[in-house]
């Protein structure tokens, strides 16, 4: 939620008068949030999300959509506005990772799968290795298996991008792991 600043007017009120307001008004304001909750609940039942556009948090989705019914809003401005808003947290996580974001370098500059199918997970790290950022010597996986628990987490983030990351489970003594772009990896791309 980001707040506005507030200007400084000469109508700007102290806080004893906010206060004295509001304790005159919360009944009222209750009550209006109360009837919209009403609402919303009521419309609830009428609420369907395809599943093509269904999100991760479909129930918290499905609210939303009622809420924005209810206001007055088409079902597409609630879900356009939550998908934004998931893609700005995903790409927040993406830079605020080293491996992600080396990732999405390696996969912009060669768009042939990252290591093959099938490949052991050291051979994936010493790969994108390559394309550690420079600022990141301290939060960059110190061995392989740290590097392999790097990609479980940050595996959700890097699908929305695009790039399938699949586990492949461990084959003799070693891990091998998928990772190539998705169709809308080419497609988020040729946009760019």
């Amino acid at each position: 939620i980001e707040c506005p600043v507030i200007e400084r007017t000469p109508q700007q009120k102290l806080r004893n008068e906010v206060d004295s307001l509001f304790a005159e008004n919360h009944a009222y304001i209750l009550g209006g949030l109360l009837d919209i909750m009403v609402k919303v609940l009521n419309e609830l039942p009428n609420v369907d999300i395809s599943s093509e556009k269904r999100p991760r948090l479909v129930e918290y989705a499905l609210l939303g959509v009622a809420a924005a019914r209810v206001m007055g809003y088409q079902d597409s401005d609630f879900i356009d506005r939550y998908d934004a808003c998931q893609m700005d947290a995903i790409e927040r996580a993406i830079d605020s990772s080293p491996v992600a974001s080396a990732i999405l370098k390696k996969k912009k500059k060669d768009t042939s799968a990252i290591c093959g199918l099938n490949r052991p997970l050291s051979q994936i790290f010493d790969k994108i290795s390559e394309y550690k950022p420079p600022y990141c010597a301290d939060s960059w996986p110190r061995n392989v298996r740290a590097f392999g628990d790097v990609l479980r987490h940050g595996k959700p983030a890097i699908q929305k991008m695009g790039i399938e990351c699949k586990n492949l489970g461990k084959v003799g003594s070693t891990i091998r792991w998928h990772i190539q772009p998705t169709k809308d990896f080419f497609a988020q791309n040729s946009q760019e």
